[in-house]
């Protein structure tokens, strides 16, 4: 039994160390931090030794998101892909991704976080939003007749309003048809 725990200790500690989410452990009693490891020094930069066994500085840009983080969590007992503003010890702000759960260690009850940086994607996502919108904007707003079909069978995909105008054809008349 000794052995089977300390193998499961093994790769609780394994996972642990090497989840590249901010990770996070505190005792809820007190929000002591009893653990975290080094993506959570990484992303917030608060160093090991400001963090372990004291309460977390500041976590959230924005107030709202830490009083939802500790509703929902006291509500339901775990966080699962909550959107906030991240504070790191510079100020700067981030995009995350929350998951969190509360767990018992013996008579403790413990809180473990996981947060996700998750900037560049959202950055992605908005520059993709503003390009398609462009696309729509030049696409449906052309003069010029313009229709979009799928290369393997030629079936129309797209037609703009001007193809009424241009050739007479309204968009519903392209539908379910192949160029």
């Amino acid at each position: 039994v000794q052995d089977e725990l300390r193998a499961s200790d093994g790769r609780f500690m394994g996972l642990f160390r090497n989840n590249p989410a901010s990770t996070l452990v505190q005792r809820v009693a007190t929000r002591e931090v009893i653990d975290e490891h080094d993506a959570f020094v990484r992303t917030f930069g608060h160093p090991r030794v400001q963090l372990i066994g004291h309460p977390p500085p500041p976590l959230w840009a924005d107030p709202a998101d830490q009083l939802t983080f500790r509703a929902v969590l006291q509500t339901e007992g775990r966080i699962h892909g909550m959107r906030a503003k991240g504070l790191r010890l510079n100020g700067s702000v981030f995009e995350a991704l929350v998951y969190s759960e509360l767990v018992a260690e013996g008579a403790d009850q413990l809180v473990i976080t996981m947060v996700l940086d998750v900037s560049a994607e959202a950055v992605s996502r908005r520059a993709l939003e503003h390009s398609e919108e462009r696309f729509s904007k030049a696409f449906n707003f052309s003069p010029l007749g313009m229709t979009i079909t799928r290369l393997r069978d030629g079936r129309f995909m797209e037609v703009n309003p001007s193809n009424e105008r241009v050739l007479g054809y309204t968009q519903a008349d392209f539908m379910n048809k192949t160029a």
